[in-house]
C-alpha cells in the first residue's frame, strides 16, 4: 500500500510539474506576442467566423479617461487609422453600460433610439454585438 501511494504521488508531481512547464510556455508565448497583433488577428477571426463586415477591439484609457480603438479589420487603412483617433468616453455608452457590465454583452441595431444605437452610428455600423473584455470582474474593453 505504501509503495502504491509513493507512485502515486510521484505521478502526481510529474503531472503538477509537466502542468506548470506548460503554462510557463503558454504565459511565455502570449506575452511575446505585440498585443495588438493578437487583437488584430481576433477582430479577423471574429469578422470571418462571424461573416460580418467589421470587428472591432475597444480598450480602457485609464490614462485618458476613455475607450480607444486599439485593433480592427473589414475598413479600408486611412478609416481605420482615423477610427483609432477617436475616443468615447463612458457617458457616450450611457445607460447600456449598466447591462454592460451585468451581462458582458450587448446587440442592437443603429436604428434604435438608444446609447447603443448611438454608438454604432458613430462607427457607421447598422447591427452589432459587443463582449466585454475583463480582467478579474473589471470591463477593460470590448470586442465587438
Amino acid at each position: 500500500a505504501e509503495r502504491r501511494a509513493a507512485e502515486l504521488l510521484a505521478v502526481a508531481r510529474e503531472e503538477a510539474a509537466v502542468s506548470g512547464a506548460l503554462a510557463r510556455v503558454g504565459h511565455e508565448l502570449i506575452s511575446s506576442v505585440d498585443a495588438s497583433t493578437l487583437l488584430d488577428r481576433l477582430c479577423q477571426v471574429t469578422a470571418e467566423v462571424l461573416e460580418c463586415d467589421v470587428s472591432y477591439s475597444v480598450m480602457w484609457r485609464a490614462d485618458e479617461g476613455s475607450f480607444a480603438l486599439v485593433a480592427g479589420y473589414g475598413e479600408a487603412a486611412v478609416a481605420m487609422n482615423d477610427a483609432r483617433l477617436l475616443r468615447l468616453s463612458p457617458d457616450i455608452v450611457g445607460s447600456a453600460a449598466h447591462r454592460f457590465r451585468l451581462d458582458g454583452l450587448l446587440q442592437g441595431t443603429c436604428d434604435e433610439d438608444s446609447d447603443l444605437g448611438s454608438i454604432l452610428s458613430i462607427f457607421g455600423v447598422r447591427s452589432g454585438i459587443a463582449v466585454a473584455i475583463r480582467r478579474g470582474r473589471m470591463i477593460v474593453g470590448a470586442h465587438t
